[in-house]
């Protein structure tokens, strides 16, 4: 099935920090990881369902990426052995993924809520059918044990306890629209924070806890001219916020701004999506001019990197980046040393 693994060793080197593309599952003429999810669910998936890649995440001992498509299909593949991956057939298309601190994943479906699935045996575990009435559009671990935070893209957020199946806290967001559609979240359980980056270039933040918003930034846009993308770091310090005005570094103690790096001078375009480091060393930001990894302490460019992207993650252990594009390019695991 999924034949070869392509590797390469090619290094690079600037200030101390190593960037080596371990592996990449081909696209297209050079191999059959999109291909072949697709032929597999040819008897039940319709024929406009695309193989496109939509999410990307990391297994807790961060030795296989786990890959979501358009089509429904999810593959948990062990990049640095030649092992077939582990396949799930999701009940939709796949919007995001999260794995758990027991190593559950977590798959946000489109119009069906969430499911859990054994990251090992590829056997769905449960499904979740939370209060949205657009579909789960997101899902993120980083909630604190047996919790996970979901959220939709118009009506619906809070944090959900799988364990005792009950919502722990819900968002009170203003009124939604298509002007305030949500692009983006980022949550830390240990700062107590939600943060939703919406279409019309604002982002909202709320305490995780209570529901309650407690601080809007950004200005109004025209829906579609920009939208907020937004990252955290696992402790909550330090909020990165990217739109058409550039990259900015906020520490979330006092709001204030402690950097802010030019769309034009560094990143090119406006980021399609951004990850911190586990340890919050580095921020890594993709976009259609390739990925762009930022030294957050130092605030300058590590390493830059061409091939377009839309999705991003960082692994468990800070070794490895995955990056992905929706169509016709390859899925490629980083290795940052």
């Amino acid at each position: 099935m999924m034949r070869q693994i392509f590797m390469r060793c090619v290094r690079f080197s600037m200030l101390a920090l190593m960037i080596t593309p371990l592996s990449y599952f081909r696209t297209a003429n050079s191999g059959e990881a999109l291909t072949l999810h697709a032929e597999l669910l040819s008897d039940k998936r319709a024929d406009w369902h695309s193989p496109a890649v939509t999410a990307i995440t990391f297994s807790n001992n961060s030795d296989r990426v786990v890959i979501g498509f358009e089509n429904g299909t999810v593959a948990a593949c062990a990049f640095n052995s030649e092992d077939l991956p582990v396949l799930f057939n999701c009940s939709g298309h796949v919007n995001a993924l999260s794995v758990t601190e027991d190593g559950l994943l977590w798959v946000a479906v489109e119009q069906a809520g969430l499911e859990k699935w054994n990251l090992d045996s590829g056997k769905r575990v449960e499904m979740v059918r939370l209060p949205f009435e657009d579909g789960t559009r997101f899902v993120t671990s980083n909630t604190g044990r047996n919790r996970i935070f979901a959220a939709s893209t118009y009506s619906w957020a809070g944090v959900w306890n799988y364990i005792d199946h009950t919502v722990e806290s819900r968002l009170e967001p203003s009124d939604r629209n298509f002007n305030t559609a949500v692009v983006s979240v980022a949550v830390s359980e240990r700062a107590d924070l939600a943060i939703m980056g919406l279409l019309d270039n604002t982002c909202e933040i709320y305490r995780l806890r209570s529901g309650i918003m407690i601080r809007r930034l950004g200005r109004h846009a025209a829906p579609g001219f920009s939208s907020k993308v937004v990252a955290l770091t696992d402790d909550g310090s330090t909020l990165a916020i990217a739109d058409t005005d550039g990259l900015r570094f906020i520490r979330t103690k006092d709001w204030h701004e402690t950097g802010c790096v030019g769309v034009r001078d560094v990143l090119k375009t406006v980021p399609t999506a951004m990850r911190f480091s586990p340890n919050g060393r580095f921020l890594a930001v993709v976009s259609s001019h390739g990925l762009r990894l930022w030294n957050v302490k130092e605030q300058s460019l590590s390493k830059e990197f061409g091939d377009e992207a839309t999705v991003v993650a960082f692994s468990p252990d800070n070794k490895f980046i995955g990056t992905a594009r929706r169509l016709n390019n390859p899925i490629t695991i980083w290795s940052v040393k």
